[in-house]
């Protein structure tokens, strides 16, 4: 089993869900019928290319953009840098500031706040629309630990195996801006 890990991320704005992992366009990108390299606020999410293997062992790495109440699924050809991604096609045009998420089939899903967090709770769910006064679309609640504590986590098998998730499908919120989580994939 391989493991995608990732940066310590930090909550953007409280209620407003953002990706449990991904970035921001940082710069608006044009329709493209063929490659095209995009401007992104932090390409991290993708170099999971760094990991050795190379672009041919994750042929299925795609930039998934928000476009108003639906998505598109642009294949991941290339980090370029710290700040751009490459990717096959665009079939919409992109606004900067848009969420671009991470997506990859993965089997198990793993978050950790980080101590010290100065909200009370971290709340992970399923949708852009999640709603922490409600619950609605939440899958767990991550209460705040002290600095220097064992922080909480929360750990998703549920997609072992043949059945796997897709990373673009995380979302995470929670109640004071700045406040941190290190969240990993696992991946057979």
């Amino acid at each position: 089993m391989a493991n995608y890990t990732f940066k310590k991320y930090t909550i953007a704005a409280t209620g407003t869900p953002q990706p449990l992992v991904g970035t921001t366009l940082s710069a608006a990108a044009p329709a493209s019928p063929g490659p095209i390299t995009v401007a992104v606020a932090d390409a991290s999410p993708w170099d999971i290319y760094s990991l050795g293997f190379g672009a041919a062992s994750f042929p299925l790495i795609y930039a998934v953009f928000d476009v108003g109440s639906f998505q598109e699924r642009a294949r991941v050809l290339k980090v370029v840098d710290g700040t751009h991604i490459t990717v096959d096609q665009l079939n919409f045009a992109h606004a900067s500031g848009k969420y671009v998420r991470l997506g990859a089939a993965v089997n198990s899903t793993y978050v950790q706040t980080t101590d010290g967090n100065t909200g009370n709770f971290l709340y992970i769910g399923n949708s852009p629309n999640m709603a922490k006064a409600t619950m609605t679309y939440c899958i767990a609640k991550l209460a705040k630990v002290a600095a220097l504590s064992q922080p909480t986590e929360f750990s998703d098998t549920r997609t072992f195996g043949a059945n796997p998730s897709d990373a673009s499908n995380w979302w995470i919120d929670g109640d004071s801006t700045g406040d941190g989580y290190v969240p990993s994939f696992g991946v057979v």
